[in-house]
């Protein structure tokens, strides 16, 4: 199983597990789940605010927020699947 999206080979295996696991009809159960969290930003961490003195709370991913999405997205409907997701902070300039 291969995927045509543009992705690393991360990308490429999360991909590919998760189409392969979709076939059988089970994207994640109690002891197995594929997904790709793409965590585009720096995590708010006492170390990263220590190196990063004076940035705004907006300018961090916060751990609990990150943890919240991994948990959405074991908790998809079967008509909506989603295996890969990007958290970035709101804060972002584009």
């Amino acid at each position: 199983m291969l995927c045509l999206e543009n992705q690393t080979a991360t990308g490429h295996a999360a991909c590919s597990l998760g189409k392969l696991r979709g076939i059988h009809g089970a994207h994640c159960d109690a002891l197995r789940f594929v997904a790709l969290v793409v965590i585009d930003g720096v995590v708010d961490l006492p170390r990263t605010r220590k190196r990063l003195p004076g940035r705004p709370d907006s300018f961090f991913v916060q751990p609990v927020d990150v943890a919240k999405t991994v948990y959405w997205l074991t908790q998809q409907p079967r008509s909506a699947w989603s295996f890969e997701v990007e958290a970035r902070p709101f804060g972002e300039v584009w």
